[in-house]
């Protein structure tokens, strides 16, 4: 799902690594990359405005994956834009999203 409200930059497949992919456009500013979507699951295309907990795809396998998860990136300056695009650990963000609802 969508950790944020934002817009899908891409979809798409890589057969060297990250299989299906989408990458979301945070209205934070961050970029956000989900990789080893199930084929045929993604639910989103480029240009299409998300909300925070909104399907996106469902989890797979797909490519360089040993086994079904999400592979999740944050990006800052982009994704994958140019020299100055880096990814960071996405812990706080995510720290920062936890309702502790699942907690236990």
């Amino acid at each position: 799902v969508a950790p944020i409200a934002g817009a899908i930059s891409f979809t798409d497949y890589q057969p060297s690594a990250a299989g299906y992919y989408i990458v979301e456009k945070g209205s934070d500013g961050f970029d956000y990359f989900f990789a080893h979507c199930q084929k045929g699951s993604t639910v989103v295309t480029p240009g299409m405005a998300v909300l925070a907990g909104q399907q996106l795809c469902n989890v797979g396998a797909t490519r360089d994956a040993s086994g079904p998860h999400l592979h999740f990136e944050a990006w800052v300056g982009g994704w994958r834009v140019d020299a100055n695009s880096y990814p960071i650990d996405p812990l706080p963000q995510l720290k920062s999203w936890d309702t502790g609802i699942a907690a236990g």
